[in-house]
């Protein structure tokens, strides 16, 4: 299995600077296709890797158009059976590559594997394993507290770091391009993956460090709050097909996006409402292609990743 990675990046150099040398050292990489999306960077980061990491291909956009924008124009170049997503802060153990490959050499069913995601500042927190579940009209994600010692199916595949099969990735169309600029579209990808009877796997023996060095560091907190409330909506009005499901998000999704002003002061997710409701014709398409070709329900899906909601909607 020929593996692709894939490093999306926009004004990151001093970012790849520090965390490829280990990348570019770890077991199984020198047979990889390197590939580096660079988002519209202005920093000099094509110029650096042509330079100094001849090996990698670089796909340079334009103008900055977020992650799935810059992912898809790399998959779209990239020749692997499989697709390494793995972010510009994230930092790879040297064996980190080799148990990815074989979980997805292993079984055919398997559509992605997720990394062991380890956070430095935040005591080591491993957030690989997810868990997830439908709540008063809004669909809540959080990484489970305890993760399992082996390999276990996990709701999705955080894309800072995991193992795609690059077949079904092209079959389900890519990342979504409608949660530009970031935000929720990994969640999206797994999540279709699911609906059609694919696994996703979390794989312990995969171990990478996320720095938390992020674009989204540098941007106003109100906006990525708004845009992260905004792709909550999205993700559930157009993957979440289940008739009661719909109603109740369609009934208490904006009280609970309300009651989040309130009792919090917090906007986001009052704001991401009303974006996303301008957002509405784009979605009935999309709606349709998921409840035309899932086949496993959404009940059945939120019954058996199902965790502490009051955590995860925390």
């Amino acid at each position: 299995m020929r593996v692709s990675i894939i490093i999306p990046t926009y004004n990151g150099l001093s970012l790849l600077q520090r965390h490829l040398p280990a990348l570019l050292a770890a077991e199984g990489v020198a047979d990889a296709e390197l590939w580096v999306a660079d988002d519209g960077s202005t920093d000099g980061t094509a110029e650096w890797l042509a330079a100094n990491v001849p090996q990698a291909r670089v796909v340079r956009r334009a103008e900055n158009g977020g992650f799935s924008r810059a992912c898809n124009a790399a998959i779209a170049e990239a020749c692997g059976d499989a697709l390494l997503l793995l972010n510009n802060d994230v930092s790879v153990e040297a064996g980190f590559l080799p148990p990815l490959v074989r979980a997805l050499e292993s079984d055919p069913s398997v559509f992605a594997v997720n990394s062991r995601i380890l956070l430095p500042g935040r005591g080591m927190r491993d957030e690989g394993e997810k868990m997830g579940g439908f709540h008063h009209g809004i669909f809540y994600v959080d990484c489970l507290p305890r993760p399992s010692p082996v390999a276990a199916p996990t709701l999705y595949a955080t894309a800072c770091a995991a193992l795609y099969r690059r077949d079904r990735v092209d079959a389900l169309g890519g990342f979504d391009e409608l949660y530009s600029p970031f935000y929720w579209e990994d969640v999206d990808l797994s999540y279709r993956a699911l609906r059609r009877g694919w696994t996703v796997l979390y794989e312990p023996r995969s171990v990478v460090y996320h720095q938390h060095e992020t674009s989204t560091a540098r941007m106003d907190p109100r906006y990525t709050a708004r845009v992260r409330g905004r792709n909550q909506f999205l993700f559930v009005w157009k993957n979440i097909t289940d008739p009661g499901l719909t109603r109740a998000s369609r009934a208490l999704g904006p009280l609970v996006a309300l009651s989040h002003v309130l009792r919090r002061g917090e906007r986001g997710l009052w704001e991401g409402y009303w974006a996303a409701r301008r957002r509405w014709p784009e979605l009935q398409a999309r709606r349709a292609v998921e409840r035309r070709e899932a086949t496993v329900s959404d009940r059945d899906i939120l019954a058996r990743f199902a965790g502490d909601l009051r955590t995860a909607s925390r």
